[in-house]
């Protein structure tokens, strides 16, 4: 499947359980918010989204730690699982996709390889975090690339949660 099929099977176990879904990114710059509001009827389903650069935007509007934050660069998986559910909270949704990470390498800061964390979380569950890699080389490639296995990993954890509730349709 591609991205838009992803996101069309993201729709529709949504749909079908009545929730909505926002995102918080900072290294994709938006083009999962891009890829989610391509869809057909996003409203029905997608809440909104943010994208948030630095530790005083991570912390003021998603209320991550801003001590781990500043430990870590705001780059870490415990910062987008806090991203995530600061997204359920800004956009009162109830599932929430985040990422954080590098699309280059910053020498200057000690990162010479490229990598991201995501999360996926349902309310205050997190149902996925996990670290990214992508064998692209430009930062405008590697973008993509993470959008696309972030969207490809949110509809596998969210089709497994939901079949997996007691009496949800998609059992």
């Amino acid at each position: 499947m591609n991205s838009k099929e992803y996101i069309e099977s993201i729709k529709e176990i949504l749909t079908e359980t009545g929730s909505t879904i926002s995102i918080a990114e900072s290294v994709t710059g938006g083009y999962i918010q891009s890829a989610f509001s391509d869809a057909k009827d996003a409203t029905v389903f997608f809440q909104g989204g943010i994208t948030v650069y630095n530790l005083g935007q991570k912390t003021k509007h998603l209320g991550i730690d801003p001590i781990k934050g500043e430990k870590y660069n705001c780059v870490s998986e415990d910062i987008a699982v806090q991203m995530a559910k600061g997204s359920v909270k800004l956009f009162n949704s109830d599932v929430a996709i985040s990422i954080t990470g590098y699309a280059s390498p910053v020498p200057e800061e000690g990162i010479d390889s490229i990598y991201a964390y995501g999360a996926v979380v349902v309310k205050e569950l997190t149902i996925g975090s996990f670290e990214l890699t992508s064998k692209q080389k430009e930062p405008e490639k590697v973008k993509k690339d993470y959008c696309g296995q972030m969207i490809e990993r949110t509809f596998k954890l969210l089709k497994y949660h939901y079949k997996n509730q007691p009496g949800n349709k998609q059992n």
